[in-house]
């Protein structure tokens, strides 16, 4: 980042972003854009696993798409996202516990997927009701009624290598990069 000018902080990276048509390049970047709201675009396939390479991504919002697939355990390094929304898509497997690490996320949304298993228990988790997971009927543990009981330890490389799997196939990424 650069120093305080005019009493802002800025990135010194630029970005180019089309609008409409129009081509801009925006070189002077403040944190408060650091958003990321992909909802309601009718995306297909799997989440990227390079979205947690976005570490400054505060705000990011996949909702109401057709993604499907495992969440991606890298969004666990998203050390400042304040707000992740991935409801009303047919995401399914586990919550992966390194979401738990994410001790700015102030609101998180789940909601109408096929996940199952037990909730990953953290600070931040502690702090969301049933409505950020409703719709998941196979979750368990708090908030929602169902008990978590004996988990089941999952060999981190079957996960990587499926969520690998998923990401080298997904029509996401390939959507999105071509945007």
């Amino acid at each position: 980042m650069k120093p305080p000018s005019e009493g802002y902080v800025y990135y010194q990276d630029s970005a180019i972003v089309v609008t409409k048509g129009l081509k801009l390049e925006v070189v002077k970047i403040l944190p408060l854009y650091t958003v990321i709201d992909l909802s309601n675009n009718k995306f297909e396939g799997h989440i990227p696993c390079v979205l947690g390479d976005l570490i400054a991504i505060r705000v990011l919002n996949l909702s109401h798409n057709g993604l499907q697939g495992h969440i991606p355990p890298s969004l666990g390094s998203l050390s400042v996202v304040e707000s992740l929304d991935l409801s009303f898509n047919q995401l399914s497997g586990e919550i992966p516990q390194q979401l738990a690490s994410l001790t700015t996320l102030e609101f998180l949304n789940l909601s109408h997927n096929y996940l199952q298993g037990c909730i990953p228990q953290g600070p931040q988790f502690h702090t969301f009701e049933n409505n950020s997971y409703e719709g998941n009927d196979c979750l368990r543990g708090f908030p929602v009624s169902k008990s978590c009981g004996d988990t089941r330890v999952l060999d981190t490389n079957d996960t990587v290598s499926a969520v690998d799997d998923e990401e080298s196939n997904s029509e996401f990424l390939s959507d999105f990069l071509k945007a």
